[in-house]
């Protein structure tokens, strides 16, 4: 399996000069930016579509089920298949979650809200951990892991500030929430050429 052998350790710099760096922070970085938003403004968008402070947050138990249980699952499986795929479920997981929340007025939208984003936390919290030192080995992990993680930081500070923005100019979130379809929905194309750099030095060799 040439995606669990390193060839050779990158530096910072030279991660960042990768395409699947990228594919997969910026992945990261909107699940970090949508997940923070939604949950900081969520009595605010449930009152929007009708639903009490109660029934919205009870939500989050079954959420938090089925990110578990795909954690669990996805653990197991990202030591058996490339990484692209997982990342590409993943954001396919939260394309389903802001449709679901975009039309969370209807049963479908509420079951589609609450496991795509169950799915999309569950298979984050398997992949961010694994993704980068068997992408550009651990020698300097800290430094690729640290860019990594500051970049979420940042998205999870933007997140709930955009989404108060969008509705004091509009009155309604539901402008952001087709933006946010659309974001994941992109990074379901990069994700298919997110490929491991190992792979093409373990070719070369």
């Amino acid at each position: 399996n040439l995606d669990m052998v390193i060839h050779r350790e990158y530096t910072r710099n030279e991660a960042l000069r990768t395409f699947s760096f990228h594919a997969f922070n910026l992945s990261f970085a909107f699940f970090a930016l949508y997940s923070t938003a939604f949950t900081f403004h969520i009595e605010s968008i449930g009152m929007e579509f009708g639903f009490e402070k109660a029934r919205i947050i009870n939500f989050f138990i079954p959420m938090a089920i089925i990110s578990v249980v795909v954690n669990l699952i996805f653990g197991w499986v990202n030591s058996k298949t490339r990484l692209k795929f997982l990342l590409l479920i993943m954001n396919i997981g939260a394309v389903l979650a802001a449709v679901g929340l975009y039309r969370l007025s209807s049963s479908w939208g509420v079951v589609l809200y609450v496991f795509g984003t169950g799915l999309t936390g569950g298979i984050f919290g398997s992949l961010s951990g694994v993704v980068f030192p068997r992408f550009f080995g651990r020698k300097w992990l800290g430094s690729i892991a640290g860019i990594g993680m500051s970049t979420m930081v940042i998205a999870s500070g933007i997140g709930p500030w955009l989404f108060a923005w969008s509705r004091e100019q509009t009155g309604s979130y539901q402008w952001i929430l087709i933006v946010s379809i659309f974001v994941p929905a992109a990074l379901c194309i990069t994700s298919l050429f997110a490929d491991n750099p190992q792979r093409r030095m373990g070719a070369l060799n």
